[in-house]
């Protein structure tokens, strides 16, 4: 697996943990905080994963 780098979570700073399995319908991805266990949708890839974790409605467009 790819190194991604993920922001500490948004509603209370935890770190950010990255859960993955595999099965009859492919691959998915979803990352959860460790202290407060919020929790990103499930996506089909770690980078979708990933940019919707790191994603917060005050930062700049890229």
């Amino acid at each position: 697996m790819s190194e991604v780098k993920l922001k500490p979570c948004p509603f209370c700073g935890g770190e950010a943990l990255v859960t993955s399995a595999s099965g009859a319908f492919g691959n998915w991805y979803l990352i959860t905080c460790a202290s407060c266990k919020n929790a990103t949708h499930v996506h089909p890839t770690l980078g979708d994963a990933a940019r919707a974790w790191n994603r917060r409605v005050y930062d700049e467009r890229d």
